[in-house]
């Protein structure tokens, strides 16, 4: 039954992260980088992990789960700055991998301090998107190259979807430490660097960076509505009311987020 639930999880992974990834691209490529920043900013692969903790073990073992998440939130735009700062002397594919590595270090420093208090953590999930945003403040609003086919969107789906899915069987089972490390990897952020930049330039995907952190802010409330409301709701009831709440933000954020970094940035808020 186990295995069953398992091959379940792994498999909505792979179909649900991989069509988002390639979905917030498709949308970038047609609307602006601003909009695919916006969609992975989202809980995608983060709110099944948590609901098939809650499905196979307990609500209780969600909630626990979800205290670490805010500070996995803040090393996900760790690793996506860290992406752009080697990328312009790396490459891509160094670039990925020193990203990662570092992804990996500050993770496991985290994990082995035990932080556990959902607020403390997101306190530092705050203090990290504060200096991402001095970051990505410096980024442009870059188009893209082209708009790709349904060839091309199948194959983003595909990589992604691989990405993800590696990460989701490397964490069962990789022993407790490792296991949470890795469950918490930005698999769909490095999808995405590595398919915006190679389809579209480096340029694109800070266009896209742009816009994620403060769509990240989302995702933040979810975990909030998922330590407040499995115990109570229940993880059907509560994974609904997560997804209302982030996608309410999202709808909100589509109309503050360009004033408020239009004042970030000192610059004309864009028309929508």
């Amino acid at each position: 039954m186990v295995d069953a639930l398992f091959l379940g999880k792994a498999l909505l992974s792979f179909v649900a992260g991989g069509i988002a990834v390639a979905a917030a691209l498709l949308a970038g490529e047609k609307f602006g980088g601003k909009t695919a920043g916006i969609i992975i900013g989202l809980p995608v692969v983060s709110a099944v992990g948590l609901f098939f903790i809650g499905f196979t073990q307990s609500a209780e073992a969600a909630v626990q789960a979800a205290t670490v998440m805010p500070l996995t939130l803040a090393m996900g735009l760790v690793f996506l700055i860290a992406f752009t700062s080697f990328f312009e002397k790396t490459g891509i594919l160094l670039g990925i991998a020193l990203a990662t590595a570092i992804f990996f270090a500050a993770t496991a420093l985290a994990v082995t301090q035990n932080l556990t208090d959902i607020y403390v953590n997101s306190g530092i999930y705050i203090l990290v998107l504060a200096l991402t945003l001095l970051v990505v403040k410096k980024f442009p609003d870059a188009k893209a190259r082209n708009s790709s086919g349904k060839k091309q969107f199948l194959l983003r789906s595909a990589f992604a979807g691989t990405i993800i899915l590696a990460a989701v069987i490397v964490a069962k089972y990789a022993g407790p430490l490792w296991g949470a490390i890795i469950v918490a990897f930005p698999a769909s952020y490095f999808s995405t660097s590595v398919i915006s930049t190679k389809d579209h330039g480096i340029e694109f995907t800070k266009a896209v960076i742009r816009a994620a952190p403060l769509a990240t802010l989302g995702t933040l409330f979810y975990y909030f509505v998922v330590y407040w409301t499995y115990p109570i709701l229940g993880i059907y009831l509560g994974t609904l009311l997560g997804y209302a709440v982030a996608l309410a933000y999202i709808l909100i954020a589509e109309k503050v987020v360009p004033v408020a970094m239009a004042r970030i940035l000192k610059k004309p808020a864009a028309n929508n």
